[in-house]
Parts: C-alpha cells; structure tokens; sequence
C-alpha cells in the first residue's frame, strides 16, 4: 500500500504524523510524495482556528481531486471535533 501524509498544525501533530509514518511503514505500506501516487492518505488536523480547519477541508478536497479513488483517514483534533462534518464529505 501506498499512503500519503498530510499535516497541520502544531509540532505535537508534527510527531503523531511521524508515529503513523513509521507505524505504517513496519506494516509494510510506502509514503510517497504525492496524493495521486497513492493508495491512502491520512490527513492529521487541528483546530485550534477556523482557518485551520478550512485549511484541512481544503487539503481534503484537493487530495480527492489529485485521486479520486484515494482513501482518505482524517485523524487530529479537528477531526475528534468535527467528525460528523468530516464523514459527510465526498
């Protein structure tokens, strides 16, 4: 599998990113640099303003135009907020 990593927002994000990468890649799976090399994509999110989380949605929209067929996992504290909103988007 080949995933893509995004991430916003603070270094604690910054570090979790960097949990799912290397936890990720001691199952097997690749990072690449590139949404529409990709089989997966985790989108890490803050909320500490709105901007931030218009800034995620923004990263997820444009990640599905770059792959449509891409499987997108939202994780942070935007996403433990605003799951409901997230799971309603395309």
């Amino acid at each position: 599998m080949k995933v893509y990593l995004i991430t916003h927002g603070c270094k604690a994000n910054q570090y979790d990113t960097e949990k799912f990468r290397l936890e990720l890649e001691s199952r097997g799976a690749t990072v690449v640099d590139e949404a529409d090399l990709a089989d997966a994509c985790v989108i890490n999110t803050c909320t500490v303003t709105n901007a931030a989380d218009a800034e995620a949605r923004k990263a997820i929209r444009k990640v599905k135009r770059a792959n449509p067929k891409i499987q997108i996992v939202v994780a942070g504290c935007s996403a433990a907020l605003r799951a409901i909103e997230y799971s309603r988007m395309e």
